[in-house]
């Protein structure tokens, strides 16, 4: 009977002391389970790893392969910008087209080695025809004479004054003459701004300079400005005398001029 009881106690006490089955098989299963989750989730970190190693070369390829499309479709671009000059080359090129002379815009120089000006340029009247309706003058110096600024004005013996001529950038030769005519029949002429109704009984031409003083005056007839006595009216055409290839101007025009009634055949020629 006690070897019963003590064999009842010391089963008691086994079975308090180990755990149960059901508690065993619940451990087993927990740590199976919590094995399966680090197991996923290390696979899981495994597969993030390797395509995080993957994706920069993706991406490295991806950008390669948009550049190499890029260049391909502007394959230009890169000769264009070669071309291009920069800022200084630029500069450099206009200003060398600045110094280069423009032969359609820059006037001609015009020869002055006697310090002539043209505000003081002997400019005369050489000839007038009351005919054919034109003027000459003629320039007696060496050198060429611009005549910007100078004018013609006609005075008819009633006193009625007509410019006939402003001048912009004629230009006389030295030794050289002018002819001044809206006659379409006298050619290499310069035209008139206005027609002069140049008289045969009377009248006066007045060549004046740019700066509004009179270079010469030529009258006819009675009631005109002359330069001393005018000559006799009733004209066709009067021309200033010529002396071994010089002008005479004495500031008389009755003296220095000659006249005709008639037809004249020296038309635009100077009397020698």
């Amino acid at each position: 009977m006690k070897y019963l009881r003590n064999t009842l106690l010391m089963i008691l006490a086994v079975a308090l002391i180990m755990p149960s089955p059901l508690v065993l098989a619940e451990g087993a299963s927990g740590a199976t389970q919590e094995s399966k989750v680090d197991d996923a989730q290390t696979a899981d970190n495994s597969l993030k790893s390797t395509e995080e190693v993957k994706n920069p070369v993706v991406d490295k390829e991806q950008i390669d392969s948009n550049s190499s499309s890029q260049s391909s479709e502007n394959p230009e671009t890169p000769t264009e910008n070669s071309s291009t000059n920069s800022p200084s080359e630029n500069l450099a090129t206009n200003e060398s087209l600045k110094s280069e002379p423009n032969p359609e815009s820059d006037p001609p120089k015009i020869d002055n080695p006697d310090g002539r000006t043209e505000e003081n340029a002997p400019i005369l009247i050489s000839k007038i025809s009351q005919d054919k309706k034109y003027v000459e003058i003629y320039n007696p110096t060496n050198q060429n004479v611009n005549l910007a600024g100078w004018k013609i004005e006609y005075y008819a013996g009633s006193g009625t004054k007509t410019v006939g001529k402003i001048f912009k950038d004629e230009v006389i030769l030295a030794n050289g003459f002018l002819v001044l005519s809206n006659n379409k029949a006298l050619a290499d002429t310069i035209k008139f701004d206005a027609n002069l109704r140049l008289s045969q009984g009377d009248g006066s031409v007045v060549l004046f300079r740019s700066d509004g003083s009179v270079a010469d005056t030529v009258g006819w007839g009675n009631n005109s400005k002359s330069a001393g006595s005018p000559i006799k009216g009733g004209v066709k055409i009067v021309w200033r005398c010529f002396i071994d290839g010089n002008i005479i101007d004495s500031k008389n025009n009755s003296t220095d001029f000659l006249s005709s009634k008639g037809s004249d055949s020296q038309e635009i020629v100077p009397y020698l």
